[in-house]
């Protein structure tokens, strides 16, 4: 298909996978199959497309409401620090409505970032 047309970072690929995605996560509920293709979309639009662009800022909403649907509080904490639109665009992702206590600390929200972003770039990109 357009992967190996256009290659894996192609916007046109990217929507692929995040439509893959989404069928993860809307219909067979498995969030984590999902996360990882959603991951890879956000990587790749970010940096075909930059950070500002609002098929990336989507890319990320729909991280986020992964994380959310999986229940995983400290991912979901780390994306909505890091694109903050998310919270004003879907308001129920807000942390307010969560008991966020139990997130851990910031040195345990480093270290899943320094674990689990690094090792899904080596493992998508390759």
């Amino acid at each position: 298909g357009s992967e190996k047309t256009l290659g894996k970072s192609h916007p046109s690929t990217l929507m692929a996978v995040v439509n893959i995605a989404n069928v993860y996560s809307e219909y067979l509920e498995d969030q984590g199959k999902a996360e990882g293709l959603y991951k890879r979309a956000l990587k790749g639009y970010e940096a075909q497309l930059g950070r500002d662009h609002v098929t990336t800022k989507q890319g990320a909403m729909n991280l986020a409401i992964c994380f959310a649907r999986a229940g995983e509080k400290l991912k979901l904490k780390k994306i909505t620090d890091e694109y903050p639109f998310i919270l004003i665009e879907v308001p129920d992702l807000n942390p307010d409505y969560y008991d966020w206590s139990d997130i851990g600390s910031d040195e345990d929200l480093e270290v899943w970032v320094d674990e689990e972003w690094s090792s899904d770039e080596e493992g998508n990109d390759g």
